[in-house]
Order: C-alpha cells, then sequence, then structure tokens
C-alpha cells in the first residue's frame, strides 16, 4: 500500500482528502444527534406519526427553502433570531433543567433539557406530542436562521 502511495501522490492525497471528509461528516452528524417527533391522536382511527431524523437533514434542508418562503416564515421572527441563536448556544452550557411545567386537569405540559437534548412533551385530551431535539441541533439551526438575509 505504502508503494502505491509513493507511486501515485494524486491518489494518496485524494484517498486523504475522502477519509478527512468522511471524518468530518460522520462527527458533524453524531454532534447533531438524531431529532425525534412522536404524535398520537387519541381519537378513535387517529393518527400516529412517529419520526426520527438525523439533525444534519434538519439545518441542510434549510437550504432547500425556497427564499419566498423561508422571508415569509421568518417575517415576525426574523428580529428575535439572534436572540433565539444566543439562547440555543448558552442552553448547551445550562445544566439540566425543567423550564414550563404545567398541569391542568386534563392536560400536562412539560419543556426541559436533559443531557444535552431539549424535550417538549404536551399530553392532552386529543393528541399526545413528543419532541427530543439535541441543543447542538437547536444552535446549529437557529444560527443558520440568524444568518438568513
Amino acid at each position: 500500500m505504502l508503494d502505491r502511495a509513493k507511486q501515485h501522490p494524486i491518489l494518496a492525497a485524494v484517498a486523504l482528502l475522502l477519509l478527512v471528509f468522511a471524518a468530518s461528516a460522520a462527527a458533524s452528524s453524531y454532534r447533531a444527534g438524531l431529532v425525534r417527533i412522536h404524535v398520537t391522536e387519541k381519537q378513535p382511527g387517529g393518527e400516529n406519526l412517529h419520526l426520527i431524523v438525523p439533525g444534519i437533514l434538519l439545518t441542510n434542508a434549510l437550504k432547500l427553502v425556497p427564499d419566498e418562503q423561508l422571508q415569509r416564515g421568518l417575517r415576525d421572527a426574523r428580529p428575535w433570531m439572534p436572540v433565539a441563536a444566543a439562547a440555543a448556544r448558552e442552553l448547551e452550557r445550562y445544566p439540566d433543567a425543567i423550564f414550563i411545567e404545567v398541569s391542568g386537569p386534563r392536560e400536562h405540559v412539560r419543556i426541559a433539557t436533559r443531557a444535552g437534548v431539549l424535550t417538549i412533551d404536551v399530553d392532552s385530551p386529543d393528541e399526545t406530542v413528543h419532541l427530543s431535539m439535541p441543543l447542538a441541533t437547536l444552535a446549529d439551526l437557529t444560527a443558520e436562521l440568524a444568518a438568513t438575509p
């Protein structure tokens, strides 16, 4: 193998570049983790949605959203996006915490962080919703949205 590398330095350089790219992609995917969304409608015949997506796909998917759609979606949120991005970065350093927990006779809502993951849980008479997103993914998404012109 070393003899081939000496004979074909360009091939060796390309192989090294591919190895570095693969390692970088793997590290980036690991950092972003998995986003989990579970929605269960409680009425008879209700739908169940269970979606698990690598976090890095969400950040990359923003590039596929047409500019006019993204601009419309960010219209009201734009002034707050730098604040959201800063808060998301700080959450990565914040200890595990429950930020909101509201319980009523028929509903329960909880927003918390634990082990580097933001969780949002809603249980109502109509549906149960669970979202978990790594804080690194949240930070990446909000930074990307804040940088959108």
